[in-house]
């Protein structure tokens, strides 16, 4: 790829994820500022928490799903940057989004009882 493409698309998104850091950082500071109860900081803490695990979870069963379309893809003998080899790595890539999304609900209502 061309530097001239990745290096400002890098810059742009450190700045975005600074933004977003610093944001979260200072919404966090107020809310704990502002008074509230140790249960709610509790209760901010674990969802946040919560977040995090379902983006790992996300991110690992995402990850699982298309490198099995890429192993199909290689067993098949098909390019990856042809028109069959990019339609079955975005198939892969909704597969695993709504396989991750199903572990969710389902550890969400275990979660619940």
């Amino acid at each position: 790829m061309d530097k001239g493409i990745v290096v400002p698309l890098a810059l742009f998104f450190s700045v975005v994820y600074a933004l977003k850091l610093l944001v979260d950082a200072r919404l966090r500071y107020l809310f704990w500022k502002g008074g509230s109860t140790p249960e709610a900081v509790a209760a901010l803490f674990a969802g946040e928490e919560r977040l995090r695990r379902m983006g790992s979870l996300r991110l690992g069963v995402v990850s699982v799903v298309v490198a099995g379309g890429l192993l199909l893809a290689h067993a098949t003998g098909t390019e990856l940057l042809s028109t069959p080899g990019v339609g079955l790595l975005l198939l892969t890539l909704g597969l695993g989004h709504l396989a991750a999304f199903g572990l969710g609900e389902i550890l969400s209502r275990r979660d619940a009882r």
